[in-house]
């Protein structure tokens, strides 16, 4: 059986959306919608950028169209200051941890069927691995009982870097997913089901900066990306790509010969409306 990889859409606009339902509902697909809290967020926070939604909205609005039910929604990026308003106003770690607990709250209540849990922005110290696992275990337990309380279930993301992947990030990730992994089976919670392996993908205006876009079998990128996806293996735990926006034909086809599950794209779709919208007003 050949590898595959799915795609994970990250909507930017109300148009976006209506794309990815008419496409889901016409084929009878299924598509993951991935949602940064900047995007949608809950109604007890605020709400998002896209469409002005907050989290209520939009998965009442999923709902009501998605015929088939295709439609997987799953939160991108849920954790401390991952909300832009809490980094301009430098609220404190408390208030933060607190947001992100009510947004997740949200998500489970709305539909959501994956969560990503990402520890990796701290506006006041520099944070260590071990923290990162601590706050990722806490947010595992915290969601996986309200999860209980309510008869549900999702699906955990986690991620611990945002930069690429390299020999020492290797070692610290085996030993951090071995943590989680010790830990949710302590506390009697399913162990992560995805994980964001780091590869440098980074967008910059209309380009991917990152060392993807020349992946080959003799490059380090490829190398270390093979170790990363073999560790993923042994704990049986799905990878995961972000920033994958604009990168060439020639790199996508290593995702499914490297063994990526999924890759995310958001920006790349929002340059392509407008670029269309322009076109028409011409």
């Amino acid at each position: 059986m050949k590898n595959k990889t799915s795609l994970c859409i990250g909507p930017v606009s109300k148009n976006g959306v209506d794309a990815v339902l008419e496409i889901t509902n016409e084929f009878n697909i299924p598509i993951s919608l991935v949602l940064s809290r900047n995007q949608i967020e809950t109604e007890k926070i605020g709400h998002g950028y896209v469409n002005n939604w907050t989290t209520e909205e939009f998965s009442n609005y999923i709902s009501s169209k998605d015929i088939n039910q295709n439609v997987v929604l799953a939160r991108d990026h849920g954790g401390p200051w991952q909300n832009d308003s809490e980094k301009y106003n430098k609220i404190s770690f408390d208030e933060t941890w607190d947001n992100t607990k009510k947004s997740f709250i949200s998500d489970i209540d709305s539909g959501f069927k994956i969560l990503h849990i990402d520890p990796t922005i701290d506006l006041f110290s520099k944070l260590s691995i071990d923290v990162k696992i601590d706050r990722i275990c806490k947010l595992c337990k915290f969601c996986s009982n309200e999860c209980k309380k309510r008869k549900q279930k999702v699906q955990f993301e986690i991620s611990l870097w945002e930069d690429g992947a390299s020999e020492n990030n290797n070692i610290h990730m085996e030993h951090a997913i071995s943590k989680i992994f010790d830990y949710c089976d302590q506390n009697s919670i399913d162990a992560p089901s995805f994980f964001a392996i780091p590869t440098g993908n980074k967008v910059v205006n209309s380009s991917n900066a990152g060392l993807m876009k020349t992946i080959n079998f003799d490059s380090q990128i490829y190398s270390e990306l093979s170790k990363t996806i073999q560790i993923c293996k042994k704990f049986t735990i799905k990878t995961k790509v972000h920033g994958t926006d604009y990168l060439p034909d020639e790199s996508l086809q290593w995702f499914p010969k490297l063994g990526i599950d999924a890759a995310n794209i958001a920006p790349e779709l929002g340059t392509v409306e407008t670029t269309a919208l322009l076109n028409i007003l011409k």
